[in-house]
């Protein structure tokens, strides 16, 4: 896959797949499944898919599936016309799919170093295991997995969720999805949380 696409970073599709799959050859995940009906009607809706297509026309098997994770009805675009879903469900066609998507949408994140940042919730986190700060420094883009920076940061200044938030003023939602990951964080925000930790901003 590196020679393919040499802006994928090193190890990352292999991250990614061990987040989601354990890197066993899944076939549809069942906590997804629900989902595969309002995949496919935004899918067919943006052109991703072809309805005409009778690998394509119905909703069934199009939601997330395969080692990588990946939402059939969205990433079928990155193969051939009229491609099955279950192609997701082979680990190399999950990681070219991947890989391909990664070369597409993050070139600009890649190579200004942010590319945590073309990738939602859960795997703006993996990206994060790219750029760790050191102790004692907050850093914009999280933490790597499940304890990430800013958790550790508050945990460390002996602050609660409801105490930072009186803090700030943000409400207690907001710094919980920082520390998750589930909402992006400004330099100016990361600032403000900064001086209330006692910290450094990277």
């Amino acid at each position: 896959m590196g020679l393919l696409f040499p802006l994928v970073p090193d190890g990352f599709l292999e991250r990614v797949s061990w987040l989601e799959s354990k890197h066993r050859p899944l076939k549809i995940h069942g906590r997804d499944r629900a989902n595969a009906k309002y995949a496919y009607r935004k899918a067919v809706k943006r052109g991703w898919l072809n309805p005409a297509c009778p690998t394509q026309s119905s909703h069934r098997g199009a939601s997330t599936r395969g080692s990588m994770g990946l939402i059939a009805a969205y990433h079928m675009r990155y193969l051939f016309t009229c491609a099955p879903y279950w192609l997701l469900d082979f680990q190399i066609v999950s990681y070219y799919v991947a890989a391909k998507k990664v070369t597409r949408r993050c070139k600009h994140w890649i190579r200004t170093g942010h590319a945590e940042q073309c990738w939602p919730g859960r795997l703006r986190r993996v990206w994060a295991g790219y750029h760790k700060p050191g102790a004692g420094v907050i850093h914009r883009y999280y933490g790597a997995h499940r304890m990430n920076r800013l958790r550790e940061q508050r945990e460390r200044s002996r602050l609660t969720v409801s105490e930072v938030a009186t803090l700030t003023g943000y409400s207690q939602s907001a710094i919980t999805k920082y520390e998750n990951g589930d909402l992006q964080l400004s330099d100016e925000r990361a600032k403000i949380l900064a001086s209330v930790y006692k910290v450094e901003t990277h």
